[in-house]
């Protein structure tokens, strides 16, 4: 209990809390860097798709994957089929693959990350990049 000629004064504010994982941060910087870094237990995917028959150039659209930990590329597989159709299609009378992933990446850094999905992400010989996306063990999208 405070005197009136007290110079202490109790009072009650209120303030936004921003939850990531049930833990609590007093700003959407922290949460964002927070949510951020529980991404790097993902594991990242470069898929490159959309044949392009014209002069065997290869593959036209790239976007990258990331997969929760515990999952291999059975959710990748499912986005694939889902977004970008049966992985085998005869073009021209030969089979060909009309959709590839690479081999996954982890990191330990959010830098080493970031700067891998940036270049990734470069425009090369024409691609058209679409994206990191972020999927569940389904293979659905799942907010990034």
């Amino acid at each position: 209990m405070t005197s009136a000629n007290s110079p202490i004064v109790e009072s009650v504010k209120e303030m936004p809390v921003f939850t990531v994982g049930g833990k609590e941060f007093l700003d959407r910087i922290g949460a964002e860097e927070y949510l951020a870094s529980m991404r790097l237990d993902h594991t990242y995917f470069v898929v490159r798709a959309g044949y392009d028959t014209t002069e065997c150039r290869g593959y036209f659209a790239r976007e990258i994957v990331a997969v929760p930990p515990g999952f291999g590329q059975g959710p990748v597989i499912a986005h694939c089929l889902a977004k970008h159709g049966p992985p085998v299609a005869e073009v021209y009378g030969t089979p060909v693959e009309m959709w590839l992933i690479d081999k996954g990446r982890r990191f330990t850094e959010l830098s080493d990350r970031d700067a891998w999905v940036h270049d990734a992400s470069e425009p090369e010989r024409g691609y058209r990049f679409g994206g990191l996306i972020y999927v569940d063990g389904y293979g659905e999208e799942q907010p990034s």
